[in-house]
């Protein structure tokens, strides 16, 4: 029995149809368009293995929109799956994208697009986004190609906001978004470039951070052996113990004070 599932595509996008199957001895594929075998061209690139085949197609023309039947035979039998390839609805474009919060490997970004709600077609809502990202040192070695950058894939919700994590550190990186839906991809965003944190301060300010802690710390030990000094004159019983606790409180920054 023969299950017809439905895809979307839209014009000048693409499709891509995938047939499965588990047999012994491997079995092989064949695709028909209106009982039609299809073979590579322009419009269909076909890529198979021992236990899958994926169709590839072009969508230029409203012919590619019909019913394709994909045939698994080995010398013990033979199967059908049908798939509907329908028109869709392309998604359109996210406004923009930004950079809500971000470290030394992570940033967290907004998508801002709003979910269509007046879309000819219910199914054609955006139900999710495709965030890819290279580092600008990798775009340049690629001539600045994305084949070779990351992506992950997001739901749509309404609010989120969407984490990249395990990014290097103090290092510059090439953002772009797309919104999708049944049919596909929409364009993508315009290029950002963020840039993560260093795992470290950097040396002007830990420069700066010890320069006061220490002027302080200075200060702090002059006004103590002052006021010592000050307290011996006047208090001839004091003992030693109780010179070193004073010193140690006023050095540590406490809020003791002298008893004369």
């Amino acid at each position: 029995m023969n299950v017809v599932k439905e895809r979307y595509t839209f014009i000048n996008g693409t499709a891509t149809l995938k047939c499965e199957a588990i047999a012994e001895p491997p079995a092989n594929f064949t695709w028909y368009r209106s009982k039609k075998q299809i073979h590579n061209d322009k419009h269909y690139r076909i890529e198979s293995g021992n236990y899958v085949s994926t169709l590839h197609i072009r969508v230029d023309n409203e012919d590619v929109f019909n019913v394709y039947k994909c045939k698994v035979k080995n010398h013990l039998g033979s199967i059908e799956r049908a798939l509907i390839l329908k028109r869709g609805e392309k998604p359109p474009t996210p406004k923009d994208m930004q950079l809500r919060g971000y470290n030394s490997n992570t940033f967290d970004i907004v998508v801002n697009h709003p979910r269509s709600t007046d879309v000819a077609d219910p199914l054609m809502k955006v139900t999710g986004y495709r965030i890819e990202y290279m580092t600008e040192l990798e775009f340049k070695k690629d001539l600045g190609k994305w084949t070779n950058s990351k992506r992950k894939e997001f739901a749509y919700e309404e609010g989120a906001t969407f984490l990249i994590s395990n990014l290097e550190a103090n290092t510059s990186y090439l953002v772009r978004a797309a919104s999708r839906n049944l049919a596909g991809y929409s364009d993508w965003t315009k290029v950002e470039k963020f840039h993560t944190l260093s795992l470290t301060p950097t040396n002007a300010n830990s420069a700066t951070s010890l320069t006061s802690f220490y002027t302080a710390k200075h200060w702090l030990l002059g006004f103590a052996v002052m006021s010592l000094h000050f307290s011996k004159n006047l208090a001839f019983g004091c003992r030693a113990q109780q010179k070193q606790q004073l010193l140690l409180q006023l050095v540590t920054g406490s809020c003791t004070s002298l008893s004369l």
